[in-house]
């Protein structure tokens, strides 16, 4: 039909002149498919998709390509290439040291395309959990170093921070029973604070002076809690310019004192539909603060 379509573009001529004159746009037409199919250097249609799998596990990446026959596969694991491979790269038994970045090259006569990267996390799959970051892991926990229950809750935690006086203790935030436990080595769990209910404790850490500082998202607030079990800690802020903070929820201590902590609306029952205002009284958004023990100040960082 597009050939067909030539001859009106040549209102001038007639007859046996029209037809030569489609014929030689047919001629051209072809000519330069016939280029374009003879010089395609390949292009990647099929990327392949990372995942996390067990040892011992099968992990099978795949990749396709258009391009002028025959195209070559190449494939390599954090920049070095595997030998003997093809468009289906297949690992069977896999281990923790062929955990990385996996990526393709397609290549003929008229040149190459790399595909995406796709990453593969091989974990150890235990009765207890699961590493879902191997490589992470491995550099700050030897591989042969063994893991021991130490407690077991019902709930989930969050907060974790290892206080190094009085022989060292972790404290932590029990998020379901609404208090900080404590967890002397070996095994002896108790509670460290057990304040008034739907504080919500949640992330804590330790200052330049060795207090510990929690964020609250119950009570909005940041409070500093004494070093030793009790039912209280003093307030370090709960507003800022005049208007409440929603829930404080994770922390960290820079090394001028400055503690930055994050306010998301989990636990406030913020839920605002499209275009709406916050709630008088509270801050106008959810930010990321940095507030000075010093002058008691939390800006909007």
């Amino acid at each position: 039909m597009h050939l067909i379509s030539h001859s009106t573009r040549f209102p001038c001529l007639s007859g046996r002149w029209r037809r030569s004159a489609t014929a030689l746009a047919a001629s051209l037409w072809l000519a330069c498919a016939s280029f374009d199919v003879a010089n395609a250097q390949p292009k990647i249609t099929t990327q392949p998709s990372g995942r996390m799998i067990p040892v011992g596990g099968t992990a099978t990446l795949r990749v396709a390509a258009t391009g002028t026959a025959p195209i070559d596969f190449r494939w390599s694991l954090n920049g070095v290439e595997i030998p003997g491979a093809t468009n289906s790269l297949v690992l069977p038994d896999i281990q923790r040291a062929q955990s990385g970045a996996y990526q393709a090259i397609a290549s003929n006569a008229d040149g190459s395309a790399t595909s995406r990267v796709a990453r593969l996390d091989v974990y150890v799959r235990t009765g207890i959990f699961d590493i879902g970051d191997p490589v992470g892991f491995d550099k700050i926990l030897s591989t042969n170093a063994v893991l021991t229950r130490m407690a077991t809750l019902d709930s989930w935690i969050e907060g974790v921070v290892w206080v190094p006086s009085d022989g060292g203790y972790l404290v932590f935030s029990d998020i379901g029973g609404d208090r900080l436990k404590k967890l002397v080595p070996p095994n002896r769990l108790t509670d460290f604070l057990r304040p008034p209910a739907n504080t919500k404790y949640n992330g804590n850490l330790l200052d330049l002076h060795e207090r510990l500082i929690s964020c609250q998202a119950g009570s909005a607030a940041l409070r500093v809690a004494v070093m030793s079990n009790g039912v209280s800690a003093p307030l370090l802020t709960q507003y800022t310019n005049g208007a409440k903070f929603y829930s404080p929820n994770d922390l960290a201590i820079k090394s001028d004192g400055s503690i930055w902590f994050t306010d998301p609306g989990y636990d406030s029952g913020l839920a605002l539909p499209s275009g709406a205002s916050f709630p008088r009284g509270f801050q106008p958004g959810l930010y990321v603060y940095r507030f000075f023990q010093t002058n008691g100040n939390a800006t909007v960082q």
